[in-house]
């Protein structure tokens, strides 16, 4: 990961490109005042899944091509229609975890509660 040491000013100046850059290139910036270190942008290091990693993911999968199309529609259904407006799931792995628990009728244990609250019939617990 790459970092960056500007002052407070500049980053004011420059917010949106310090926060883009952050986010897509991964840079962590060191604002300084007077000279000294006094606060920081970071990228966000929750994992994204991209179309790239689930296939990897999905490679090993021994599915059926009825099983296959189920779940391409599923998965197409789910991203379309969030069951609460405003709130939808983060990532298709998010996607993968609920529609396995919902096969197999088990529950998703989570920290992030709010990425599956919005699968409706889904059995959600926090591990604490």
């Amino acid at each position: 990961m790459k970092e960056a040491t500007i002052p407070v000013t500049e980053a004011a100046r420059n917010f949106a490109d310090c926060v883009n850059r952050a986010h897509y290139q991964q840079t962590t910036f060191v604002l300084l005042k007077n000279g000294k270190p006094f606060a920081r942008i970071e990228p966000d290091h929750e994992k994204r899944c991209t179309g790239r990693d689930l296939a990897e993911a999905m490679a090993g999968a021994d599915l059926s091509v009825e099983e296959a199309h189920d779940w391409h529609r599923d998965l197409v259904a789910a991203r379309k229609t969030p069951q609460n407006p405003g709130r939808q799931m983060r990532g298709a792995y998010d996607l993968v975890l609920a529609a396995t628990a919902l096969e197999r009728g088990s529950q998703v244990a989570t920290f992030n509660r709010r990425h599956f609250d919005v699968v409706p019939g889904l059995k959600v617990v926090e591990p604490h």
